[in-house]
C-alpha cells in the first residue's frame, strides 16, 4: 500500500529508476512528489502564428517539424538537437540540449505545440529549450490548456515528473487532507488544501490557479510564521547575564573612534544597549548596506559586554573574514587596548596582548589547547573565528554576547549549542549581522524571530560609486579607462554568470572572460580566476593575494559577493548584469567603494532589450540597497532578491513574499494560533514536522 510517507520508488519501474535525479530536487516521498509545485504554466490557448514572433517574445506557437536532427556542440562538447517547424505564416529554428531522444520521439511531418521564448539568434529567430507537446493526428484543431512547468535537473523531463505526479495522485491523493480550520479558512477566502493540488497539477484557467497558489503560500507563509513566534516565545524563556549601561564608558568609546556615527548607527547601538540590560537573551538582527558601519556599533556593543566583564565571541564564515575582523577590531576598534583578543580558525590561532611598557598590541601564536585553557578562565575577553567555535571543544567562562557575521542566522539547536559554551546556565545575547539590504515586510517574514535594527544611513564623506551601464559600442572605452586606473595601482573585479561556456543561455562565463582579457586586453596585467568550483582553502587564498595587491584583476562568479575589503579595488565590471537581480548587483558593487578613492562599477548587458536595460539603470540612480531590494522584490521575487535559497526555510514562492496582504494575514493567523496552540492539535502536530524539517530545533 503506497501512503504519503511512502518513498518515491514505491511508485513503479520508472519512478524507482528515476529516484536519484528526484532525490537531487528534494522530493523523496510521495507527499515531497505531490508538494512539488510547477514554478510558471504554459499557456497553449494563447497560440502565435510562427510570422508574428519578435525577439524576446514568450508564447506558443502550433506547426508541422519539417526538419530535425542531432549534433555536437564543438564548444560543450552537449548534444543540440535542431528542429525547423513551420506554419502558414513561416518557420522558425527550435533547438534542446542533451536530449537525443527526441529525434525518435518526434519526426518529420509530426504537428507540435511548443511554448517558450523567442530570441534573436544573429539573422535568424529560435527558440531555446521550449516545452513541447505532440498532437495527435486528426487532432491539429483541438483546444489546449495551461501546461504545469517544473523545476527540473539533468536527465529528469518534464514529462516524467508530470507522469510521476499523475501517478502519486492515483496512488495516495486521497491521503491528502486539509489541516487548516475551516473558520481560519473562511476568514481569508482560501481554497481547500486537496483541491488547491488538484488545480495546480491540472489547471484549467488561471483564476484559478492563481486561487490555488494562494492557498499553498499562505500554507508556507503560516507555517514560517508559527516557527518564528515559537523560536521566540523559547528564547524569551531563557536567561541571560545582564549587562549594566555605563553611559560614561559608551560615552569614551564613541570618542575614541575617527569618525562620528550616524544617527541611526546611534539608534542601533541604543537598542542593543536597552536589550543587553534585560534578563531575558538578546536575539536582534543588525541590518545594513555595505560600508554604512554596522561593525563599528557591534564593536561599542562588545566593548560594554567585556567592561562588564563577561566574554564575546564573533562569528565569521570564512577564515579569511575572521582574520579579517581579528585586525580591524584591534586597529580600528582598540578593544585589544584594553582586552586580550584570540583569533580561532582551523589554520590560525593566535593571541592579540596589549603591552603596557610599548603601549602597542603584541600578537603571537598560541597552541590551541592553551588557547582553550585561557577561554575557559576567561582570560581571553574576545575570541574571533569561524563556526567551528561552536562544533569544538570550546567552554567560556562567562560568554556574555555572540555576535554572528553575515547572512548566518542560526536556529534554535545552535542557540542551544551557544548556551553549553558557558559554564553556567546563562544564554549569551546574540546579535546576527547583514549586508543584504531586505525590505522590511520580507525581514519580518524571514527573522520573524529575531528584533530588527535598521542602519540605513551612509557615514559622512563617502564617495558614490559611479554606475554605468556600458552598450557594446562603448566596450573599447572602458577597457582603456579600466587601463588607466590599473596603472596608478588600482585594482578591479570582473563578475560573469557562469562558469563553463553555455550554448543555452548566451552569456559570458568565467573561463572565456579570463581567456578575452589574457590573450586580447590585458596581456601584460595579472589576472586571476575565482568560482564555485574551487576549494575554500584555495578561494581564500586567491582573495588573500587579491587583498596584498598581488592580483590586479580577479575574474570571478558571484562567489565574491559576500567576502573581505579590498580597499585598492575601485574598479567593478559586470557581465552579462540583466542575469542579476539588482540586489546582487548592488552586493557586487559593494566590494570596492572601499577607500577615499572614487571607485566606478560598470554594467555591461548581453542584450539591448529595452525593459532590461531599463532595469540596470535603477542601479544607476540609486546607491539605496533597502530601495533597490524593494523594486527587485516586485520585478523578480525572492529568488532572484537573494541568488539561492535561505537556510532553514521552505521554497516560498515569489508571490507569496511579493504579497503584503498574504503575508500580513498569515502573521495575525500565526499570532492567534500561538496564543494557545493546544486548542490545534494537528497545526502544533504539523508545527512540530516543519521544525524538524528545517532544522528550527
Amino acid at each position: 500500500m503506497v501512503s504519503l510517507e511512502s518513498p518515491v520508488s514505491s511508485l513503479g519501474k520508472v519512478a524507482k529508476g528515476l529516484s536519484k535525479r528526484l532525490s537531487r530536487l528534494g522530493i523523496e516521498t510521495c507527499r515531497d512528489l505531490l508538494f512539488y509545485t510547477p514554478f510558471r504554466f504554459e499557456d497553449y490557448t494563447n497560440v502565435i502564428a510562427i510570422g508574428d514572433l519578435k525577439p524576446g517574445m514568450q508564447g506558443s506557437i502550433h506547426g508541422q517539424v519539417q526538419l530535425i536532427n542531432n549534433r555536437r556542440s564543438p564548444r560543450s562538447k552537449k548534444t543540440v538537437t535542431e528542429m525547423l517547424i513551420g506554419d502558414e505564416s513561416g518557420h522558425v529554428n527550435v533547438v534542446w540540449f542533451n536530449q537525443p531522444y527526441l529525434t525518435k520521439t518526434l519526426l518529420v511531418g509530426d504537428y507540435v505545440r511548443l511554448s517558450g521564448k523567442t530570441n534573436d539568434n544573429y539573422f535568424s529567430l529560435q527558440m531555446v529549450s521550449p516545452t513541447y507537446k505532440k498532437i495527435a493526428p486528426g487532432h491539429e484543431s483541438d483546444p489546449e490548456s495551461l501546461v504545469p512547468v517544473y523545476p527540473t535537473t539533468e536527465g529528469l523531463t518534464q514529462r516524467q515528473l508530470q507522469f510521476l505526479i499523475h501517478q502519486a495522485f492515483q496512488q495516495c491523493g486521497g491521503d491528502i487532507h486539509e489541516w487548516i480550520p475551516e473558520h481560519i479558512l473562511k476568514k481569508n477566502s482560501l481554497m481547500a488544501l486537496p483541491h488547491s493540488l488538484e488545480i495546480i497539477h491540472a489547471p484549467v484557467d488561471l483564476e484559478k490557479v492563481t486561487t490555488a497558489r494562494r492557498r499553498l503560500s499562505f500554507e508556507e507563509l503560516l507555517l514560517v510564521q508559527l516557527s518564528q513566534i515559537y523560536s521566540k516565545q523559547q528564547f524569551a524563556s531563557l536567561h541571560a547575564l545582564t549587562v549594566p549601561f555605563d553611559k560614561e564608558y559608551v560615552k569614551n568609546c564613541i570618542d575614541s573612534l575617527s569618525f562620528e556615527l550616524t544617527e541611526a548607527q546611534k539608534t542601533a547601538l541604543w537598542d542593543l544597549i536597552k536589550d543587553m540590560e534585560r534578563s531575558q537573551p538578546m536575539n536582534r538582527l543588525l541590518e545594513g548596506d555595505v560600508g554604512s558601519g554596522k561593525t563599528a556599533v557591534a564593536a561599542i556593543a562588545a566593548s560594554t559586554v567585556m567592561h562588564a566583564g563577561y566574554q564575546v565571541a564573533l562569528l565569521a564564515p570564512t577564515e579569511i573574514l575572521a582574520r579579517q575582523h581579528f585586525l580591524s577590531w584591534l586597529k580600528s576598534y582598540r578593544v585589544g587596548s584594553t582586552y586580550t583578543v584570540g583569533l580561532w580558525t582551523s589554520g590560525d590561532c593566535r593571541l592579540a596582548v596589549w603591552n603596557e611598557t610599548t603601549q602597542e598590541m603584541e600578537v603571537k601564536p598560541i597552541k590551541r589547547p592553551q588557547m582553550l585553557k585561557e577561554v575557559g578562565a576567561g582570560t581571553v575577553k574576545m575570541i574571533i573565528g569561524t563556526h567551528a567555535l561552536i562544533q569544538s571543544s570550546v567552554i567560556f567562562a562567562h560568554l556574555g554576547l555572540a555576535v554572528i557575521d553575515e547572512q548566518h542566522r542560526f536556529g534554535v539547536t545552535q542557540r542551544k549549542l551557544l548556551k553549553e559554551k558557558n559554564k553556567g546556565s546563562d544564554m549569551p545575547h546574540l546579535l546576527s549581522m547583514t549586508a543584504t539590504p531586505i525590505p522590511r515586510t520580507l525581514a519580518l517574514t524571514l527573522y520573524g524571530d529575531l528584533d530588527l535594527s535598521l542602519i540605513d544611513q551612509m557615514p559622512k564623506g563617502r564617495k558614490t560609486i559611479v554606475t554605468k551601464v556600458v552598450p557594446m559600442r562603448y566596450r573599447r572605452w572602458t577597457y582603456n579607462f579600466v587601463r588607466e586606473h590599473i596603472a596608478k595601482g588600482e585594482q578591479m573585479f570582473v563578475i560573469c554568470p557562469l562558469i563553463d561556456p553555455s550554448d543555452v543561455l548566451g552569456v559570458t562565463s568565467v573561463k572565456e572572460e579570463y581567456d578575452k582579457l589574457r590573450q586580447n586586453i590585458f596581456p601584460d596585467l595579472r589576472l586571476e580566476v575565482m568560482h564555485g568550483k574551487l576549494g575554500p582553502k584555495e578561494k581564500e587564498d586567491i582573495m588573500m593575494r587579491m587583498q596584498k595587491g598581488e592580483i590586479d584583476v580577479l575574474i570571478s562568479t558571484s562567489v565574491v559577493e559576500v567576502g573581505v575589503d579590498v580597499p585598492n579595488a575601485t574598479l567593478m565590471m559586470i557581465e552579462g548584469a540583466e542575469r542579476f537581480g539588482l540586489s546582487q548587483l548592488h552586493q557586487f558593487r559593494g566590494r570596492v567603494g572601499r577607500s577615499d578613492k572614487q571607485s566606478y562599477c560598470f554594467l555591461l548587458a548581453s542584450t539591448q532589450e529595452k525593459e532590461e536595460v531599463s532595469r540596470l539603470r535603477a542601479l544607476v540612480e540609486s546607491n539605496n540597497g533597502f530601495e533597490l531590494a524593494e523594486k527587485d522584490l516586485q520585478i523578480r521575487g525572492m529568488g532572484d532578491l537573494y541568488g539561492k535559497r535561505q537556510s532553514g526555510l521552505p521554497p516560498l514562492s515569489h508571490d507569496a513574499l511579493s504579497d503584503h496582504f498574504l503575508i500580513k494575514a498569515s502573521r495575525d493567523t500565526a499570532s492567534e494560533i500561538m496564543s494557545d496552540i493546544n486548542k490545534y492539535p494537528e497545526i502544533k502536530k504539523r508545527l512540530i514536522a516543519f521544525q524538524q524539517t528545517v532544522h528550527f530545533e
